[in-house]
């Protein structure tokens, strides 16, 4: 359930996505990255200043990786903006006195980057985005433990379903096995 600091988080981040991305010349399709870890804070209490930097973060993570393997196909001025949007996605997290934000979005760029294309292809390298973003806003919600690596799965399944490499049923059937998944798919709006 969205709640209205919550919306106002998330336009926020839009807001602020859209005119740096647009500015420097991005694409202005926006990804939902902001919203899955909007939906994973929902399940505790997270300070509002750091979701605002660690989903304008992980927006520019995801740019940053969609430039260099989606768009550019690691060719050209895409690579070039991709490592920009890249620093800026690291300038946002470095926001966070946090540490593991950032480390976290790391691991996900190089998961990314490492693996060779699975049958998901391209939105599978996105998806890790996704997974770091669920990640980040529990963590940052303060979730430990299982519960993180949790919603960064549900994160991943999730990403891989807005970015339409899965079906809705498959999406759920995915997602059974996490105890608090059906919260997590209405937090998000996937119902």
């Amino acid at each position: 359930m969205v709640n209205k600091t919550e919306h106002n988080i998330e336009n926020l981040i839009k807001q602020q996505v859209k005119q740096q991305v647009i500015d420097e010349g991005g694409s202005s399709n926006i990804s939902q990255c902001a919203k899955v870890m909007l939906a994973s804070a929902n399940f505790g209490k997270a300070n509002p200043d750091d979701l605002v930097n660690a989903g304008i973060a992980a927006e520019f993570f995801f740019q940053a990786l969609h430039r260099h393997y989606s768009k550019g196909k690691g060719k050209g001025t895409d690579v070039i903006m991709g490592d920009y949007f890249g620093a800026v996605a690291i300038v946002f997290s470095n926001k966070i006195e946090d540490s593991e934000i950032l480390k976290t979005f790391c691991k996900a760029i190089q998961e990314a980057t490492k693996d060779k294309d699975d049958e998901y292809k391209e939105a599978g390298r996105l998806a890790k985005i996704y997974g770091a973003s669920a990640w980040v806003g529990a963590y940052l919600a303060g979730l430990t433990g299982d519960a993180l690596s949790d919603f960064r799965l549900m994160g991943e399944k999730t990403g891989l379903r807005i970015l339409r490499a899965i079906d809705l049923e498959g999406y759920k059937q995915a997602l059974v096995k996490f105890s608090k998944s059906n919260d997590f798919i209405k937090n998000v709006g996937l119902n």
